[in-house]
């Protein structure tokens, strides 16, 4: 299933939609939420990869969104979306993961 994911995830027409649609939607979270931390601090460890999650994070959705359409995927979609999502909003808000955190 693995390999059959990357074959699909790697085809040129899918790679041109799902990388054009994360360069466009990652420069935009760049600009909006690193932006002025880059201007007025410059670049380092941390902010580098938030700007690296804010590039990876459209791809990945993407990409999910494109095996999404194959319902042998369905569950493995949405706990790879799940993932995402607990990955990337400590980074996005600078916060430390806390697996004890419940909405309210």
């Amino acid at each position: 299933m693995r390999m059959d994911a990357l074959k699909i995830c790697c085809r040129w027409d899918h790679l041109k939609a799902t990388g054009g649609a994360a360069l466009l939607v990652g420069t935009w979270l760049t600009l909006v939420n690193q932006a002025d931390v880059i201007a007025t601090q410059g670049l380092d460890v941390a902010v580098l990869l938030k700007v690296m999650v804010n590039y990876l994070t459209p791809l990945v959705v993407s990409n999910i969104g494109l095996l999404a359409r194959r319902p042998k995927n369905v569950a493995a979609v949405a706990l790879a979306q799940k993932n995402v999502r607990i990955a990337w909003a400590p980074l996005a808000h600078g916060h430390e993961y806390d697996a004890s955190y419940r909405a309210a």
